[in-house]
């Protein structure tokens, strides 16, 4: 089923927030969470849509926010994890994942600390924005300077210890910021793809292996999906914190 065949509605679409919703015919849950788009202006539309319904298969959310705030926008975060507790609630999925690349990254690796979800996929993600943390983060000033509370400093400060988490970063460009502060449990694998930048998700989509990554992750077959990206782009892989930064 192509992107074009999926009936992918509107369920919430104002200044603070936005929700498509898919209805799938199995069992599982997909959020995906979108980027902060290709224009400012431009408002953020949802992304994966087919990878994330499964070719039709998966339930799925799109969340979008508007004003790019990294989830510190206030009431936002209150509003998302209301939004997914009540679609859990009335698909009662099997399991349930989360989806997203850069700042949806961010987002992906941050609900599992407020709603049970059982993986997240985050391709190029921010773990922080906040200038404290990361003052040497120069990208997406203009974003980040509409944002006048960090609510969510980093997106380390709310892993689920029972959510396995994937994430994976090119290892050309400037996504080394992010990768220098992952100081990640045991139970966030990272994945880094050699001759790639902060294009993972398009990357993966062109080059075959993003819809395979994500059933594999959403399967929980971790050590599979780290298998897979190894064959097919000599990714190497490692878990909690990375000790050498020479290869990042």
């Amino acid at each position: 089923m192509t992107e074009a065949q999926l009936d992918i509605r509107p369920v919430q679409d104002d200044d603070g927030l936005r929700v498509w919703s898919h209805e799938g015919q199995g069992d599982d849950l997909v959020v995906a969470f979108s980027g902060i788009g290709p224009s400012p202006k431009q408002l953020p539309g949802l992304e994966f849509a087919s990878t994330a319904a499964g070719a039709g298969q998966n339930h799925a959310l799109f969340i979008a926010d508007p004003q790019r705030s990294w989830l510190n926008a206030p009431g936002l975060l209150e509003r998302i994890v209301e939004t997914v507790r009540a679609e859990i609630d009335a698909r009662a999925p099997r399991r349930v994942m989360t989806l997203g690349h850069s700042m949806g990254g961010f987002m992906a690796m941050v609900l599992p600390g407020f709603v049970k979800v059982d993986a997240a996929l985050a391709l190029s993600p921010q773990i922080s924005v906040d200038p404290t943390i990361v003052p040497d983060e120069m990208r997406w000033a203009k974003y980040r300077n509409g944002i006048s509370e960090y609510r969510v400093k980093t997106a380390l400060e709310h892993i689920n210890p029972e959510t396995s988490y994937v994430t994976v970063f090119g290892l050309l460009g400037p996504d080394v910021v992010q990768r220098a502060i992952l100081n990640a449990p045991r139970n966030i694998l990272t994945i880094l793809m050699p001759r790639t930048h902060h294009n993972t998700a398009a990357k993966l989509r062109n080059q075959g292996s993003l819809a395979d990554l994500t059933n594999l992750v959403l399967a929980g077959k971790i050590r599979r999906a780290k298998q897979l990206l190894a064959e097919r782009h000599d990714a190497t892989s490692f878990r909690g914190a990375s000790t050498d930064l020479a290869h990042s």
